[in-house]
């Protein structure tokens, strides 16, 4: 199966973050698209960013209608800081 991740903060997600995921997986051929969103992204370090349980609703009404997209809880779990390379290879040894 081949399955790409994408990540981001998603705050919110927005049609833009559709069209490119939905642009990758037809023009690379993968089976799923994985949104992973960042539960602390290095990057933003304001407190401005909305919490994750409203930005995991707000995700899930998105990608709710396409079968391809799927929703991870991965970093979220983990807590933390959200490295990619960490999640890379967690997401390696779990799947």
């Amino acid at each position: 199966m081949k399955i790409c991740l994408f990540g981001g903060t998603f705050d919110p997600p927005h049609l833009g973050h559709l069209i490119i995921a939905q642009t990758v997986c037809e023009a690379e051929s993968f089976d799923k698209i994985v949104f992973m969103p960042s539960l602390n992204p290095p990057h933003k370090t304001e407190h401005n960013i909305t919490p994750i349980a409203q930005r995991m609703e707000m995700l899930e009404s998105v990608v709710k209608d396409n079968p391809r997209f799927e929703i991870s809880d991965l970093e979220i779990e983990r807590g933390g800081t959200s490295y990619s390379i960490d999640t890379i290879l967690e997401f390696k040894k779990k799947y």
